[in-house]
């Protein structure tokens, strides 16, 4: 009789706790030259997204390149700033795609896309990031931030190189507001 008792406060517990919801893990990728002192995705956009809806949060999507001078200045001079640093760590998934990743793609991957009258050969991953970029948002430049649902389906903002804090920082906090009336 004790342990049908015990049994059954061990089963209301679990249940009440949560602890018997399944737990998701994040997939990060760590990535060294950036601002960010905290983990983020790099190039996996599905990961980003799988993981956002996870935890309920919104997805900024950060086009860059290991090139681009006006990226750095972005990270150097906005995103380091606390305000917004504490937001892209705290209530966001970000996910970095690098246009210019070398990273070759498994020859299963690699495919032959249309770009308006031109044909772009996807071997890297890039080429892919790039193509996505062009496809999705109709922009190649970078860096390049979108902020998205945390499906992935609905876009809230974007913008490119913004060297204004305090406007990068309504847009964020825009783009949560959007995303918590959708929730």
């Amino acid at each position: 009789m004790a342990a049908k008792s015990i049994l059954g406060l061990v089963i209301f517990v679990l249940v009440t706790c949560g602890c018997t919801e399944k737990r998701h893990t994040c997939r990060y990728a760590a990535i060294e030259h950036s601002p960010w002192n905290f983990k983020i995705f790099v190039n996996d956009y599905f990961g980003a997204v799988e993981c956002a809806q996870a935890k309920k949060k919104p997805i900024l999507l950060w086009f860059t390149s290991y090139a681009a001078q006006s990226t750095r200045k972005m990270e150097e001079q906005i995103l380091r700033e606390e305000k917004i640093h504490s937001k892209l760590r705290d209530q966001f998934i970000v996910v970095a795609l690098y246009v210019d990743d070398k990273t070759k793609l498994p020859d299963h991957d690699i495919d032959t896309v249309r770009l308006g009258n031109r044909l772009k050969i996807m071997k890297t991953m890039g080429n892919y990031n790039s193509v996505f970029q062009i496809r999705h948002f109709k922009s190649n430049t970078q860096p390049l931030f979108v902020t998205l649902s945390s499906n992935g389906a609905k876009v809230y903002n974007q913008f490119g190189y913004l060297p204004n804090a305090k406007k990068v920082d309504s847009i964020l906090s825009h783009s949560l507001r959007q995303h918590k009336t959708s929730l």
